[in-house]
């Protein structure tokens, strides 16, 4: 889970603010990973505090302050750092410039949630579907390795048609919704260019899932710990609003030729 969200967040700051938060090149969190989560719990509490309308006021007193502060900062965050990216002379395309002239605070905490957390969740979902159901994750390896021969060749235009890893992921997210609530982001119809690459139309993190599911078991073989007490059953995690996070043990190895 920690190293899809490292990654993840990179694409997202690079792709959201022009800017990578440069958590793969450290080996660590940037804050702003553990302050989405929080928020998430904030909001999801609140929003709990609802259904009892005769005493939400009294209820919502006792959401932890340490929640409130939390939730502050993740949208203080978000309101500084959407003018600096607007006000950026960069001519890229990306998904900033391209919604820039609607683009609200609340418009890009959205994002953050969708184009980190949500893709994140997915990825660990489906690596750990893989792990304990060895005939598919062969069948699935069989067809990345089959049709890649090199990594770059690695793309979103050649996962696009990748007939198992599309059917796979399409499974895992009917199983396994990250954030059941959250309605998908779609490319406009006939498609769209983010930042110089044609996205077909569709989910825009679809794109990101295969092309990064695909680089990984291209890379690497992956399979379950043998201690069953390091497995994780997903369907026993609690739901906060989103999935809740728990470290998916895997064992992976450089593949052998």
């Amino acid at each position: 889970m920690r190293w899809f969200k490292h990654m993840t967040f990179d694409v997202l700051g690079d792709l959201a603010f022009d800017k990578s938060f440069g958590c793969l090149q450290r080996s660590a969190y940037h804050w702003w990973i553990s302050l989405i989560f929080t928020n998430i719990k904030f909001y999801g509490a609140l929003i709990s505090t609802r259904f009892y309308p005769a005493v939400d006021s009294m209820l919502a007193m006792l959401i932890p302050a340490s929640l409130a502060r939390a939730q502050k900062a993740h949208a203080q965050l978000i309101v500084d750092k959407v003018p600096r990216r607007l006000e950026s002379t960069s001519q890229r395309l990306d998904f900033m410039s391209t919604i820039q002239a609607n683009i609200q605070a609340s418009s890009a905490d959205s994002l953050a949630i969708a184009g980190s957390e949500t893709t994140a969740l997915s990825l660990a979902a489906s690596l750990n579907l893989l792990i304990h159901n060895v005939d598919k994750m062969e069948l699935l390896v069989g067809e990345i390795r089959e049709r890649f021969r090199a990594y770059d060749e690695i793309t979103i235009q050649t996962v696009w048609d990748l007939e198992y890893l599309n059917a796979f992921l399409n499974e895992v997210l009917r199983l396994y919704p990250p954030i059941p609530w959250l309605a998908p982001w779609r490319a406009p119809e006939g498609g769209a260019t983010v930042c110089g690459m044609w996205l077909p139309g569709g989910n825009l993190a679809w794109a990101e899932m295969t092309v990064d599911l695909a680089k990984v078991l291209w890379s690497f073989d992956v399979s379950e710990p043998k201690d069953e007490k390091k497995w994780v059953v997903w369907e026993s995690l609690r739901v906060l609003m989103l999935i809740e996070k728990k470290p998916i043990v895997v064992v992976i190895r450089p593949r052998a030729n």
